[in-house]
């Protein structure tokens, strides 16, 4: 298994911390993800994130992180990719690539939000047609040479970026998807990795992970396991964690309610989101014993942790960087060994 850090992914309002502070509290989590030994680093994305938060645009970060840490592996969970032309991605994306050659990972979904698509001034019911044009473009483009393409919504002739990446098919592709029939189509669409939200429970991820592994091996490849994304929490006093975690917690919830994010409808209680690890929190032992359950279990080889959720103390948040790093991490690896998803 390998281990990314996800920076933020948003951080508190502007009035509540200054956006230069803020963006540099996210290239600090990067440098300590990478001092801690993790493998990857992640960012998601939106636009128009509203008064309550800041949400950085993480293409120009990845760059940043990609030209100062080079060893470390760039991830976005999730780019929403309906909102850019495929010509534009793929050459910023071959530019990222060559930055640190196979280090940068392109993790993209549809999106939801229909404030999103209005200020695009694209028709919200498009999104997944211009999801599946643009991965088949930008694959088109990535494999060099002049090339033409004709789709409903995108279209070029005779095109070339001129810009080579480090595997001629771009970099990985993970697709970001919450119901069962986008998750069966994502071998199709040109994904290579399903991601699960990081709202799916254990119960969920168990109905469709048989779906996505019959689409896999229904485009003739082989099930290589799946990244996840979890919100984490190392504590030896559970119930300050839990106090910490409640305010947090809801205060992003208010903040994704604004927004309409899809997924399970259900309201679960803190301990049913914390059986469905939804939530890994403990101590570190258990949050290690945790991610050996999700591997075995769920195929899991690549897990993207949260440690900072707007409200917290961002110190605090650091130093559990460290100590995931320090007492963790190196648990989980020796159960299960070191293997690579990307």
């Amino acid at each position: 298994m390998e281990f990314g850090l996800v920076l933020g992914p948003f951080f508190p309002p502007r009035e509540e911390m200054p956006s230069r502070d803020a963006v540099a509290l996210q290239l600090t989590f990067a440098d300590r993800a990478a001092e801690a030994g993790f493998e990857l680093v992640s960012m998601g994305h939106h636009y128009l994130s509203g008064p309550l938060a800041q949400f950085f645009q993480p293409l120009p970060l990845a760059a940043a992180i990609l030209a100062r840490r080079p060893t470390l592996k760039v991830a976005t969970t999730i780019y929403v990719l309906p909102y850019s032309h495929p010509v534009e991605m793929a050459e910023v994306v071959a530019t990222l690539d060559a930055l640190s050659p196979g280090n940068f990972v392109l993790g993209v979904g549809q999106g939801y939000r229909r404030d999103e698509a209005e200020a695009a001034g694209i028709a919200d019911s498009s999104r997944g047609e211009r999801l599946a044009e643009s991965i088949a473009a930008m694959r088109l483009l990535w494999r060099g040479g002049p090339c033409t393409f004709e789709g409903k919504h995108y279209r070029f002739h005779d095109a070339d970026i001129g810009i080579g990446t480090a595997d001629p098919g771009g970099p990985p592709i993970v697709v970001g998807a919450d119901s069962i029939a986008v998750i069966g189509r994502i071998p199709s669409l040109g994904g290579d990795y399903w991601l699960p939200s990081p709202r799916a429970s254990v119960t969920f991820m168990r109905s469709a992970l048989p779906v996505y592994r019959q689409a896999v091996a229904s485009a003739g490849r082989e099930f290589t396991g799946i990244p996840l994304m979890r919100n984490v929490y190392v504590a030896d006093d559970e119930e300050a964690a839990r106090q910490v975690l409640g305010r947090a917690v809801q205060r992003m919830a208010a903040i994704q309610a604004k927004w309409g994010q899809p997924g399970e409808r259900s309201r679960p209680s803190f301990d049913e989101i914390r059986r469905e690890k939804q939530i890994l929190l403990g101590t570190p032992e258990q949050v290690a014993e945790s991610l050996v359950e999700l591997h075995r279990e769920l195929g899991v080889e690549c897990v993207f942790l949260s440690c900072y959720l707007p409200g917290m103390d961002h110190e605090a948040a650091l130093d559990m960087v460290s100590r995931l790093g320090e007492e963790t991490l190196p648990l989980v690896r020796k159960a299960i060994g070191t293997t690579s998803l990307f």
